[in-house]
């Protein structure tokens, strides 16, 4: 994805204040051909197996510890628990955040009257530093809340939910 979306950057790259190396691409329709559907894809990828999780537990539901302890699968309700929340917010976080970024990519495309023409700028290896204020922060924001909350759930190892387990009563 990185080598074609090379064919249709417009400048090597641009450094912004704020947001760090970003690559420019020409407004034509080749660029959501080669760089822009590859988002959308994958969340709706995502969306997929998220979607069959959350179906499976919901069916499951009840023999859901049985299932996990007979799988030899490492999980416990615990980690399986994480996996639920993950799932939840690639279904309501990731796919909307992707899809708008995706429709508004095509959006400002049809405003700017794209073409199937690629170009190059004649100053391809110039590196061009540029002040676009705090209005690109809000993307970034949002990816940073996304890793985090990711990294709580899987990269701390810790035991942040709790989920009571039924007690057992012996006959004696």
């Amino acid at each position: 994805i990185t080598g074609i979306s090379v064919a249709v950057q417009s400048t090597r790259y641009v450094i912004f204040r704020y947001r760090g190396c970003s690559a420019i691409y020409y407004p034509s329709y080749w660029y959501i051909v080669c760089v822009s559907i590859w988002t959308p894809v994958c969340a709706l990828i995502g969306l997929i197996f998220a979607i069959l999780t959350m179906t499976t537990f919901f069916l499951k539901r009840r023999d859901i510890k049985d299932i996990l302890r007979c799988t030899n699968s490492g999980l416990n309700l615990r980690r399986f628990a994480r996996l639920i929340i993950f799932s939840l917010l690639i279904i309501f976080a990731m796919v909307p955040l992707a899809l708008y970024n995706f429709i508004t990519s095509v959006n400002q495309l049809r405003h700017t009257n794209a073409t199937w023409t690629i170009e190059r700028d004649p100053h391809w290896s110039d590196i061009l530093a540029i002040d676009a204020g705090t209005s690109q922060l809000a993307p970034i924001i949002i990816d940073i809340c996304l890793s985090f909350c990711t990294f709580v759930l899987f990269g701390l190892g810790l035991s942040l939910i709790h989920i009571s387990e039924p007690t057992r009563h012996s006959l004696i």
